[in-house]
């Protein structure tokens, strides 16, 4: 039987350790590649070994919306920099209400013990 996640668990126990990172001059073909090929909705932006940014899925749609050519705009274009994060310790209901406070769908969780959280898993941790 598959363990029950709760919403008093520390966020750092459901992160996903799985993060896609790209480089800031990744074109968005490529950016849209990884989000397809890895099967997920945000991928980190990389500058030199730190986090510049995110782009989701949405960040995505809004770029070609505005009719950016994929092969001709880059992650640090479309990227979003104001980053929410969460501290490991902090229960997994702290982080929902964090995000809905920000209307995020991902919060990155920093540190070894980090990774991503998606609204999914928060979610799963309180239907569980």
């Amino acid at each position: 039987m598959a363990e029950t996640t709760r919403p008093d668990q520390p966020i750092g126990t459901i992160a996903s350790k799985y993060v896609i990172s790209v480089e800031t001059t990744a074109t968005l073909r490529t950016v849209v590649e990884h989000l397809i090929n890895g099967g997920v909705s945000l991928v980190v932006v990389d500058d030199s070994g730190s986090v510049a940014g995110v782009v989701s899925e949405h960040d995505v749609l809004q770029a070609i919306h505005d009719g950016a050519d994929i092969d001709e705009i880059w992650a640090a274009d479309i990227m979003s920099t104001d980053i929410t994060a969460a501290d490991p310790d902090q229960t997994i209901a702290e982080a929902a209400r964090l995000m809905l406070d920000n209307r995020l769908r991902h919060l990155l969780v920093p540190g070894e013990e980090g990774g991503v959280v998606s609204i999914r898993d928060v979610l799963d941790a309180f239907l569980s």
